[in-house]
């Protein structure tokens, strides 16, 4: 070989080693955003691959789980990202309910809000919504527990969809809350203990895993069923679960049929679907009333309950009832929404 050949081959050596270093340094510096981008992804759960948090798939190891409340310390993703958007939802929201959870006022400014505008009545009554679908109740004023009245008929409807006479008698039992028909489709259960667990069981089904049916007298001449202890919000759990199923349907299409006679509080929505019950206090007169039903809100629907402690007795309780479900017709856009 020349001494010029062999300096062309040189050169030509020297240029190839050159550009492999420029290669593989331009292959590193691409690879490390990559990395980065790959790792922000698993903290926020922006990768498509990745379950959100509203999900019923596992979380990223790395994510706050949903129950939990809000990091205090630094956080691991953005305040805009999914993670951080997401993170106070209750686990049994879905996905309207997750919707409604972010667009609704939270549940200490209604609260306020509402004792401003009722006054004493805030302090003797109570209200619970919450979204079809599943998720936390909001609730506001001060009274949230009270016995069930006839309020208790819809579950019991729903237990004894299956029993022979059903359909005549849940007909009355809900439209014009008729107690010996609410009787008749509990003795179709078993009465008793029998009839209080298939009751429970519906109830249980629908979200509400707590409340205990009573299942015998307590209070003559009043019902047994109708003397279940049975907060608000746990009534609106139940709502919203029974309107969602199946099971319920008929049910809550005779709660539409109420006559227009107990179509006060929530019946100012036409078509809607709610119950009524009463009854009078057990010391110091006046009465209790109290009413469940879904109500159209904020692009969604809400199931609500809501009671009041009327001095003045039953067409006190009614007024009371009428002022609360003009309350929340003024805060529907604010209300949490879901749908089944």
């Amino acid at each position: 070989m020349s001494r010029r050949q062999a300096a062309t081959a040189a050169v030509v050596a020297v240029a190839a080693f050159v550009i492999a270093l420029a290669a593989g340094g331009l292959w590193a510096r691409n690879g490390e955003p990559a990395a980065r981008t790959e790792a922000a992804g698993h903290h926020a759960s922006t990768s498509p691959t990745q379950p959100s948090e509203s999900s019923t798939a596992p979380a990223a190891p790395t994510t706050t789980p949903a129950s939990a409340p809000p990091a205090t310390g630094p956080a691991r993703a953005p305040a805009n990202t999914p993670s951080a958007a997401t993170a106070t939802t209750s686990p049994q929201a879905g996905a309207g309910g997750e919707q409604a959870r972010r667009n609704s006022a939270p549940e200490g400014v209604l609260a306020q809000r509402y004792a401003r505008d009722l006054g004493q009545l805030a302090t003797r009554s109570g209200i619970a919504i919450v979204p079809l679908g599943g998720g936390p109740a909001v609730v506001v004023g001060e009274q949230t527990s009270g016995v069930a009245w006839s309020t208790i008929k819809v579950p019991i409807a729903v237990a004894a969809r299956q029993q022979q006479g059903w359909e005549s008698r849940a007909r009355a039992a809900i439209t014009v809350s008729d107690n010996n028909a609410a009787l008749a489709l509990w003795a179709s259960l078993g009465a008793g203990a029998a009839a209080a667990d298939r009751v429970q069981a519906v109830l249980a089904a629908a979200g509400d895993p707590d409340t205990k049916v009573q299942p015998t007298v307590v209070r003559a001449p009043f019902t047994p069923f109708g003397q279940t202890q049975w907060t608000v919000p746990a009534q609106a759990q139940a709502m919203s679960g029974l309107a969602c199923q199946p099971a319920a349907q008929e049910t809550v299409g005779l709660m539409r049929q109420v006559v227009s006679g107990q179509r006060w509080g929530l019946g100012r929505w036409q078509k809607a679907p709610i119950k009524g019950g009463w009854g009078p206090l057990e010391s110091g007169g006046g009465y209790l009333v109290r009413q469940m039903g879904v109500i159209p809100v904020n692009g969604g629907e809400a199931a609500v309950a809501m009671l009041v402690r009327a001095p003045g007795g039953f067409e006190a309780g009614v007024a009371d009832l009428n002022r609360m479900a003009v309350w929340l017709a003024d805060q529907t856009k604010e209300l949490p929404a879901g749908r089944c």
